[in-house]
């Protein structure tokens, strides 16, 4: 439910202004909101410059208990497909993943021990495949 509304927001401000990198910005600010919103905390964020079948990663802590939400998107809207992984900080066990066919991924999780994972984000398709679009990640947890 939370994917399909933030999605759908997000798909509303990007359409009000295609080729304004403003708006897209703002998209994202907006973003950051609705999560904050929804009672969630923003506990960290990256960004990573991605061309078509391109990924990025980060490793970061997860706490035993603390529900979380990773979320991955891109500010170009040429970027119809976000896909999202979350593996042991082995890089090869795979603990999570969203390869749903969207511009945004959304991972919901609750660690049963503290423990240090890595987050993969990766720019499936684009309209623009040899562009590299800024994509993000944020990743939120129950306050």
């Amino acid at each position: 439910m939370l994917k399909k509304m933030v999605f759908v927001f997000l798909v509303c401000l990007i359409a009000i202004s295609t080729s304004d990198i403003h708006a897209q910005s703002c998209a994202y600010k907006e973003y950051l909101r609705i999560i904050q919103n929804k009672g969630l905390a923003i506990g960290d964020q990256m960004k990573v410059n991605l061309s078509q079948g391109r990924t990025g990663y980060d490793y970061r802590t997860f706490y035993a208990g603390l529900k979380y939400i990773i979320v991955a998107s891109s500010d170009d809207e040429s970027v119809t497909d976000v896909d999202l992984y979350l593996y042991e900080a082995d890089g090869v066990t795979l603990v999570r993943r969203d390869t749903e066919t969207s511009a945004l991924a959304i991972i919901e999780f609750t660690p049963s021990t503290t423990r240090r994972l890595q987050i993969v984000i990766k720019n499936h398709a684009s309209v623009t495949p040899n562009f590299e679009s800024t994509h993000r990640f944020i990743v939120a947890y129950v306050q």
